[in-house]
Order: C-alpha cells, then sequence, then structure tokens
C-alpha cells in the first residue's frame, strides 16, 4: 500500500502508484471523502471529460433554425408568445415625450 508523510504545512506528495491509477495529472484536482477511519481520494473530473459525458443530451443533427428571425418566428407561430403585448415596460430617455425618437440616429 503506498504511504505518503504529512508535512508541516499539511502538505503530502501523492505516490506515483495513486496519481496513476487515478490518471491524476498536473493542475488535476483532487476530492477527499472523510470516512470514520479513512479517507477516500477521488479525481475531480475535468471540464472536458465532464462535458464529454453530457454530450449525449446535446440534440443532434444540423441546427433546427438557421438564423435568429427564424427562431423567432417560429416561436410566435408556435403561440409562445401570446402574453409579449401584457405588461410592457418601455425605457424612455429622460425629458423625452412618449413615442419621441430621441436617439438622434
Amino acid at each position: 500500500m503506498p504511504r505518503a508523510k504529512v508535512t508541516s504545512k499539511g502538505q503530502v506528495t501523492v505516490p506515483v502508484a495513486v496519481r496513476s491509477a487515478l490518471g491524476v495529472e498536473t493542475g488535476d484536482f483532487l476530492a477527499f471523502e472523510v470516512k470514520t477511519d479513512y479517507v477516500a481520494v477521488r479525481r475531480v473530473p475535468r471540464l472536458a471529460e465532464t462535458l464529454e459525458g453530457l454530450r449525449s443530451l446535446m440534440p443532434s443533427g444540423p441546427p433546427r433554425y438557421a438564423t435568429e428571425d427564424e427562431a423567432v418566428a417560429a416561436y410566435v407561430a408556435e403561440g409562445e408568445a401570446e402574453d409579449l403585448g401584457k405588461d410592457v415596460i418601455v425605457a424612455e430617455s429622460p425629458g423625452s415625450t412618449r413615442g419621441e425618437h430621441t436617439c438622434g440616429c
């Protein structure tokens, strides 16, 4: 069984056999699960590994809509935007009259 000595700063060098078994590389993070009389050490998955694991949840094939306009048109056509006109807040420039064009373009 590999062993490691704790330094005065509470640091340990993870033995080569343990690093190899866990696939630990420089910069990786380790998670420690404290049990009653021992500690389980696990390598925290890298971001790329996590994303690869989620790939199966992503839709496959070509994008559903090619442009933003097509996506908006589909959203409106599906009736999901039926309440767009309710409780709309219009931000106006200070000192402007309602409906007056003030952007200077």
